[in-house]
């Protein structure tokens, strides 16, 4: 018993000295309340004499999501930009694009870099580079094409000649998968029994995602098996999202990434409107590439 008692005594003695509170058998009754996580020997009670100070708060959260709004110098560098396109380039075509998508676009713009440049940009931006009228306008003509930038409209400054261009904007269409707010071109339905991708029976693991977009499926024997028929979209109706993943899972393409020549423009003979009149979609429409 004297032999434990000397063992506590010196124990004590050593965490006296190294900044702690110790009691034995009971803490004194001024001592501060132990926190939960505060080191504890078996024997001998005992907390830091100096709790460690807390930490820093940590910075707030940043969301990557946010753009910086493009600001009045970066206009004027888009404008003085087109302004030397159109010192560079004799010719300039207006384009309407339908179902937009990157990597096609810059596949495009990197076949035609030796000879062509292309910019998209704030409608309102390009008419201001155009000119807003005669007396504003960069080079004779320029207002008139300005008049007709609305919708979703890109320049394309190149030294190609004319059927060139025309012949490659009609061939141009790149086939993707329809998002979510476009229209459906035609009907997809899928018949009840195995559910098959791509001809080949589905994977199991893909039985949970088909009923949460809204297909009544279930398992049978490791087998996705639809319990009635079920139609996806019909011709002319709105994609939801449900439905534009559904259509993705079966590898249905719908969106046509297409161009037309809707203008162009030569300092020797001026501004022609090509392909009728242009009276769709307000002048509004942006382009965030």
């Amino acid at each position: 018993m004297l032999i434990i008692e000397e063992y506590i005594q010196i124990h004590a003695e050593v965490k006296e000295e190294q900044g702690w509170y110790v009691w034995y058998p009971s803490p004194p009754p001024n001592l501060p309340q132990s926190r939960p996580d505060s080191p504890l020997h078996p024997v001998v009670g005992c907390i830091p004499a100096h709790s460690p100070p807390p930490s820093p708060p940590l910075p707030p959260p940043v969301s990557l999501t946010q753009v910086k709004k493009k600001d009045r110098e970066w206009k004027e560098g888009l404008v003085s930009q087109i302004h030397k396109n159109v010192d560079s380039y004799p010719t300039v075509y207006l384009l309407r694009y339908e179902n937009f998508r990157n990597e096609a676009f810059k596949n495009l713009r990197d076949t035609l870099r030796s000879s062509s440049t292309f910019c998209l940009g704030s409608n309102k931006v390009l008419k201001v580079a155009m000119g807003k009228s005669e007396a504003e306008e960069y080079k004779a003509g320029l207002h008139l094409l300005g008049e007709d930038i609305r919708g979703n409209s890109a320049l394309l400054f190149t030294k190609l000649p004319r059927p060139d261009v025309e012949r490659m904007v009609a061939s141009f269409e790149v086939m993707d998968y329809a998002r979510a707010g476009a229209r459906a071109t035609e009907e997809f339905a899928v018949p009840a029994g195995q559910v098959l991708q791509y001809g080949e029976p589905i994977a199991h693991t893909m039985e949970p995602t088909l009923r949460k977009h809204g297909m009544p499926t279930k398992l049978n024997k490791g087998v996705v098996e639809l319990l009635s028929d079920f139609v996806v979209c019909r011709e002319g109706e709105t994609l939801t999202p449900d439905k534009a993943a559904l259509l993705k899972i079966f590898g249905v393409q719908m969106a046509a990434f297409t161009m037309r020549l809707r203008g162009v423009w030569e300092e020797a003979t001026g501004y022609e409107r090509m392909n009728g009149n242009i009276t769709d979609v307000d002048d509004d429409d942006d382009l965030a590439v």
